[in-house]
């Protein structure tokens, strides 16, 4: 989509603008009520669905890159059913200023989690993407890459892998050190966890400077696993994190952004 198209000429976001007044009470930020309670019934949703074009492709740009693929500014990211774009998902995200140092704009994803619509949601847009990629197991980092990953590869029928910090793991590791700002730190998986062949789809919530997730893809790369995807909920791509991800080759997908740090 070219920079600047008006994106509510698209039937799904005007579909989900629709539901969204099935139910006027609603005053949830992405669009509808938590259940559509009220007047909104499923034969309603149904003829909705039937009047913006049926169960066609998505015809909305995502968050996401391959290596591959330049940069092309500022994407509008809209959800094909729901009307479910970026501004809205980021609502949810709080910002608390000058944590865990000054300068620094922390984004807390609690306030997503402790809201059920924008959690299943972020859940569902990750898992749908990759439901017919072959994926073999998700692998997600501590911590909250646990939260998301589980969730995921609960919903795409497949295994979850957890890294961790040293000394986290009760069994045989496997790790792989990396450099901070000021030293440097460890990511751990068992032995045997992941084995050659296997596709991966490696989960967190954020990606910033992306030290971490290029460990874990090089550890899952050292054991002869492909890494499909990395996926993240929010990303920072001013600080760099995107384009590190895809010079060790993982294309990145990402449901929301925020400038700086």
């Amino acid at each position: 989509m070219a920079r600047g198209h008006e994106v509510t000429h698209y039937p799904w976001v005007l579909l989900g603008r629709q539901i969204g007044r099935l139910n006027p009470d609603s005053r949830h930020p992405l669009g509808i009520g938590q259940s559509c309670p009220g007047p909104a019934s499923s034969l309603q949703i149904v003829r909705l669905i039937a009047d913006a074009g049926g169960g066609g492709s998505d015809p909305s740009p995502r968050y996401s890159r391959t290596p591959d693929t330049p940069r092309t500014g500022r994407l509008v990211r809209v959800h094909r059913l729901t009307g479910f774009d970026m501004p809205a998902l980021q609502s949810l995200i709080r910002t608390i200023p000058d944590h865990p140092k000054p300068g620094i704009q922390f984004r807390d994803i609690t306030t997503l989690l402790r809201d059920p619509e924008g959690l299943r949601r972020s859940i569902d847009d990750i898992s749908d993407r990759h439901r017919d990629q072959d994926i073999d197991l998700v692998v997600g980092i501590e911590a909250r890459g646990f939260i998301f990953g589980t969730a995921i590869a609960y919903k795409l029928g497949v295994g979850f892998v957890p890294m961790r910090k040293p000394g986290k793991l009760p069994g045989e590791t496997i790790g792989r050190d990396f450099d901070l700002e000021y030293g440097s730190d460890r990511i751990e998986m068992h032995v045997g966890a992941v084995t050659a062949g296997q596709r991966v789809l490696l989960v967190d919530d954020l990606i910033a400077t992306g030290g971490t997730a290029e460990a874990a893809i090089l550890l899952l790369k050292e054991v002869g696993a492909k890494v499909v995807e990395s996926a993240f909920v929010v990303a920072l791509p001013d600080l760099g994190g995107i384009e590190r991800l895809e010079k060790v080759g993982s294309p990145v997908h990402w449901l929301c952004e925020f400038s700086g740090e």
